[in-house]
């Protein structure tokens, strides 16, 4: 594991990933006439294993980058996080904005809507950028000296 191959975007989808993940066990909704709070994997149907998959995809991203040897699974990944991340911030905006009636937004939404969005936000310019992280790119630049060949010995070619 090198983590120096990983950029910024790595750094942010990999940071991202952990907050989501963190903000699904905080309370997001309370209720105050029931003294009930809900968090994020009680206040969703099935919303909220998609949220976790957006956050176990983030993490996994910044580990594959560290780890894989080359670029291709890593950017099949930003890939698929840019595209399942979309979805899951403009679904997680729309609960954000709009609460179950009854209901008080706690912190859990608002850390975990950061999250999802710095999640899609970083692989959105990691797909971008379809280069090997910097660091691999700057290690493997080898400068290589150019001499001139010996002089053979018994003269030209071809001569008996």
């Amino acid at each position: 594991m090198d983590l120096r191959r990983l950029r910024f975007e790595e750094w942010l989808v990999g940071l991202s990933g952990v907050l989501l993940l963190v903000a699904l066990f905080l309370p997001w909704y309370r209720y105050a006439r029931l003294g009930v709070t809900h968090s994020g994997w009680e206040a969703f149907g099935g919303f909220d294993v998609v949220l976790a998959v957006v956050a176990c995809a983030a993490i996994g991203l910044a580990l594959m980058t560290a780890i894989h040897p080359t670029a291709a699974v890593p950017i099949a990944l930003t890939s698929l996080l840019a595209l399942v991340g979309l979805v899951a911030t403009v679904w997680l905006v729309v609960e954000v904005a709009s609460p179950p009636s009854g209901a008080s937004t706690e912190a859990g939404p608002w850390l975990g809507l950061a999250g999802c969005l710095g999640a899609t936000i970083g692989a959105l310019i990691g797909m971008r950028d379809e280069r090997y992280p910097r660091a691999v790119a700057e290690a493997s630049h080898i400068e290589i000296e150019t001499r001139r060949a010996p002089p053979r010995e018994g003269g030209a070619e071809g001569s008996a």
